[in-house]
């Protein structure tokens, strides 16, 4: 079953029905539930409550990635592309997205939002990705409908899309709403790292950064690989 969630709600006033709408679309975890937990539990994802701990203790984590094969994968899209006649190049955040989209699938707690006004945290089975974009006015966040139904085709087109109504200054109200998770990319702003912050009513978002040649340890030797950070 395909749903938009917030439409279903809306539009039903029967309340077993929107019951049942929301059970397919979300988890709640009560925060009045949740026992004391150590300094171990921060790092444990498992643990509800180490989820829900940026209220009161925020930090970065940041992590090195070998992306050498991405690069020289899209290197071969772009160039089968070329000479196919078409003049669309593949950037590298539909296969970031992608990859964000399984992750989230192996660490649900992270597809989440907090519910305020009922102390609750909300786990959410769709996955609107969030995306920042640069605009004139400042930062803006597009929302990428149900990422996971999607190819990297379809991703790149409507990130495009959805970035350049931004730029433009018209976005609906669709475009910038009802997001699970962010992404921001750093990489044109180059340096080593940021701290993204999280885009509230969100509990987790990820930040990229530029992709760049690095000497690296590899099998004891010391080899040039095509290296990103992130930070989260």
């Amino acid at each position: 079953f395909i749903f938009n969630l917030e439409e279903s709600i809306k539009n039903n006033n029967d309340k077993r029905t929107k019951d049942y709408i929301t059970f397919l679309y979300s988890r709640t975890v009560g925060l009045n539930e949740l026992s004391e937990f150590s300094l171990l539990d921060l790092f444990n994802l498992d643990n509800e409550a180490a989820m829900l701990t940026f209220f009161v203790v925020p930090f970065t984590f940041v992590e090195e990635c070998d992306v050498t094969n991405l690069v020289e994968l899209r290197a071969r899209i772009n160039e089968s592309q070329a000479q196919s006649g078409s003049n669309v190049k593949v950037t590298y955040l539909p296969f970031v997205l992608k990859a964000i989209v399984a992750s989230l699938k192996k660490f649900p707690k992270l597809n989440s939002v907090y519910d305020e006004s009922a102390g609750d945290m909300v786990m959410k089975r769709y996955y609107n990705l969030g995306i920042g974009v640069a605009t004139d006015a400042g930062l803006s966040v597009v929302v990428l409908k149900n990422a996971d139904r999607k190819s990297i085709a379809e991703l790149g087109a409507e990130v495009a899309e959805l970035s350049e109504r931004a730029r433009q200054g018209k976005s609906t109200p669709d475009d910038v709403s009802g997001s699970t998770f962010t992404i921001t990319s750093l990489g044109l702003q180059g340096g080593m790292l940021a701290t993204p912050i999280i885009n509230y009513p969100e509990v987790a978002i990820l930040g990229i950064h530029k992709i760049k040649e690095t000497p690296v340890v590899r099998s004891g030797e010391i080899v040039i690989r095509q290296m990103m950070n992130i930070s989260c």
